[in-house]
Parts: structure tokens; sequence; C-alpha cells
């Protein structure tokens, strides 16, 4: 394994992630001068909707073709599970929305919506067929299509026919992924068969352990939308369901390394390369913070970008969520340790702890702090998940103790320090801090060059 190739790999996936997750946002953007504050706060509560439902079917159907289809004759057998998988997300959402969520009055769109969701799952399911094959910038240009249209069909759609318009912008967006799909696997001249022992294993070990790994991490966030929206202005609701958009954004980084590393463990289980269970907590760490710096000095950009927002509550709400997503993208890497070796069972303890903890301190905060109290709870509960269980993952070997050295602990002072310079627009230091967590992760990639 050479070292460019993951980097090569790792940019096609990561370009094909920020166009089609830049589309929802730029869609955000351009929808929230048209639509009034209701609308665009019952908008952005249904994208957090989209994103739990495609997210967590969509994204775990992602990780079992990811695991599973370098092998082409469990390419049908997959396909076929992630297009049940997809009507089963949709039917459940419909569901929710008849008897609790209640976003929408109209049939149409109910209907859209419903489209939406479905449609959005397989999309999301595609992706690992594609890494799979290590096709990842045909990827990159399936989804960065797919975001460009999403912005053009949202904006023009929405001006003259308001949210029902943005609702088909979205679903013609999904439209274009589900018709490739249909041209890439006709071109494969696949023979329907499918496995029942593939499709019991694949559904055992990995769909549905991942699914309610999933279950206990974005329903999460949008339970906490919603106590905001009982407790809070719809203005809190708008800068928090936005600030959860953009550390997605961030997400890009465990998402696409996850994709192209995956593959890389799953071989080492045998071949026991230290070096590649080291880079996959290197590359899942030292990126993301120098990322996350970046996200946050565009802050005062992002503000003008988009109308209706709070910007104090926003600019807090970004910082909590984007520092608890850098320990989210550490942990990401026991993750693949066990979608590797099968260890479902171990995932879902984890977050359910995780869960636990999020929502207990959320209920504690919201009511005093909104959205603010939201994202302090994530953070705090990143903090404590990872403190608790850390000795765990040392003992039994999840971790890769060789990362643990003198350039991690300089880096979590450094690093926390740095965010709060920014928050008190100390730009100086802020930069002379950066360019330290640079310099650890030039040394940390250096023990790879001559290895990998």
């Amino acid at each position: 394994m050479k070292i460019n190739n993951i980097f090569s790999s790792t940019f096609w996936s990561a370009i094909g992630f920020v166009f089609g997750k830049g589309g929802i946002l730029l869609t955000i953007s351009l929808v929230s001068v048209f639509l009034s504050i209701d609308n665009f706060a019952n908008f952005n509560l249904y994208l957090m909707v989209v994103n739990v439902f495609a997210g967590v079917i969509g994204l775990s159907m992602n990780v079992t073709a990811n695991r599973y289809t370098a092998d082409q004759n469990n390419v049908s057998t997959i396909l076929i599970l992630s297009i049940l998988a997809s009507f089963s997300g949709a039917i459940i959402y419909l569901i929710l929305e008849i008897f609790f969520f209640r976003m929408f009055d109209g049939k149409i769109e109910l209907l859209l919506s419903f489209s939406i969701i479905l449609f959005s799952i397989f999309s999301n399911s595609l992706s690992g067929f594609f890494y799979a094959e290590g096709k990842f910038k045909k990827y990159a240009i399936v989804y960065s299509i797919q975001g460009f249209i999403m912005v053009l069909s949202c904006f023009f759609l929405g001006k003259y026919f308001g949210i029902s318009g943005v609702l088909i912008g979205l679903l013609i967006a999904y439209l274009f992924t589900i018709a490739y799909s249909v041209f890439y696997f006709k071109n494969k001249n696949l023979d329907i068969v499918i496995s029942n022992e593939l499709m019991i294993r694949a559904v055992k070990k990995v769909f549905f352990p991942t699914v309610f790994s999933g279950i206990l991490f974005q329903p999460a966030i949008l339970i906490t939308a919603f106590l905001i929206s009982k407790y809070a202005s719809s203005t809190d609701v708008i800068a928090y369901t936005i600030a959860n958009q953009f550390r997605m954004v961030l997400g890009i980084l465990p998402l696409t390394l996850g994709a192209v590393l995956l593959r890389f463990i799953v071989e080492n289980k045998t071949i026991k390369n230290i070096k590649i269970e080291r880079i996959n907590y290197s590359l899942s760490y030292y990126p993301i913070m120098i990322l996350s710096m970046i996200l946050l000095f565009s802050h005062d950009f992002i503000i003008l970008m988009i109308d209706n927002l709070d910007d104090e509550v926003f600019f807090l709400c970004l910082i909590f969520f984007i520092s608890g997503t850098v320990i989210t993208s550490f942990k990401s890497a026991v993750a693949r340790k066990f979608v590797s070796e099968e260890k479902g069972r171990i995932s879902i303890l984890s977050n359910f702890s995780w869960f636990i903890i999020f929502l207990f301190t959320s209920f504690f905060f919201i009511p005093e702090y909104g959205a603010v109290g939201a994202a302090f709870s994530f953070l705090v509960a990143q903090i404590i998940h990872v403190l608790v269980w850390s000795p765990f993952y040392a003992k039994h070997k999840y971790y890769c103790l060789e990362f643990f050295d003198y350039k991690f602990y300089i880096s979590i002072p450094v690093y926390f320090v740095m965010i709060s310079c920014i928050y008190f627009n100390l730009f100086i230091l802020t930069s002379s801090l950066l360019l330290i967590i640079l310099f650890l992760f030039y040394k940390e990639i250096n023990l790879f060059r001559k290895t990998l």
C-alpha cells in the first residue's frame, strides 16, 4: 500500500462529498432569502430528518456494500438489500411524519418528502459500491453533479413555488443519482442471484450493528432539535440545524477516510502491519484539527451567506459542534476496527452510552440555554464518552498505542487554546498555534514515507 494512493483516493472521495454536501449548504443559503422564518426553520428540521435516514440507513448500507462487494459475486445480493433498506426507511419515515413529526400538511408535500427520503437512502448506499471497486473519481463526478442539480433546481423552483418547489428540487437531484445507478448496474450484466447466507451475514454482522450505532447518534441530534423548538425561538432552531450541517461537512474526513481505509484494515487482519494500524489513527486525528480551524475561521463568511441567523448563537453552536467532531473523527478509527473485525455489539454498546450522556446533558442545558446548550452537550458527551471508554479500547487492543506519543499529548492543549483564540479574535496567536498543529502532522506523516 502506498500512502500516495490513500491520499489520492481520499481526495476524490472528499471532492464528491464536499460538492454533494456543499450543494445542500448552498441551497440552504439561497432559499433563506425567499422562505419565511417559520418555513425556513421547518425546512431545516426536515433536512435533519433526511440526514437521519440517509445518515443512518443509507450510510449503514454504504459500509455494508464497501465491506462485501469488492467480490463481484456479492453485488446483486447487496444491491437487493440496499433497495429493501431504502423502502423500509421511507416507510418508517412516512409513519413518523403522519403520527409524530407533522411537518407537512398537504398530500403533495407528504409524497415529495417520502420520495426524497427513499432516494436519499439509496443514493448514500450507492457510494459504497463505488468505494468497494475503488472508483473514487467516479464517485466524485456523480455526487458533484447531484449537488449542482440540487442548487439550481431548489433555487428556481423554490423561488416560484415556495417550500413545495424546494422539495421538488431536492427530489430532482436525487433522481439523477438513481437514474445513473440504473445504467451503472445494467453495465455490470449482473446475474440476479441472492445468497441468503451472505444477506444474513451482512445484515447481522455489519448492517444492523451500524444502523443501531447510527440510531444512537443522528436521531439524538434530531431529538435535541425538536426540544430546542419547544423551549426556544425559530432563530435558535435555524442556528442549531445549520451549525449541524457544517458539522456534517467537517465529517467528510471520517467518512471519506473510512471508505478508503476500511479495505486496507480488513486486509491487514492477516498482515498485521503496525504502520497501517497507526495511519488509521493519524489520518483520523490531525487533518480534522486543521480543517476545523479553517471552518471556524470562515464563520463570518458563513453568517453573511445565510439570512435569519442569530450570529452569536450560531457561532457558539459551531464551535461546540466542530470541537466535538474532532473527537468523533478520532473515535472513527476505532469504529473501523469494529467493522473490520465484525464486532458490532461493542459498537452498539459504545454508542448507546454516548446517546445516554448526550440526551441527559441536553435535557439539563436546553431549557436554560436553548441551541447553545444542546451544542455544548454534544461536546461534553464526546469528551466524557472517550474518557470512559479509552481504558477498554486500550486493554482489548482497539487503540494503536504507538500513536499516543508526545505529538498527540501536545496537540490537545494547543487545539483548545486555538478554539479560545478564535472566539476572542486573536488572529496572530491562532495562526501560530495552527502552525504547531501543522508541524505535528508533518512529523507524524514523515513516519510513513519510507514504509508505506
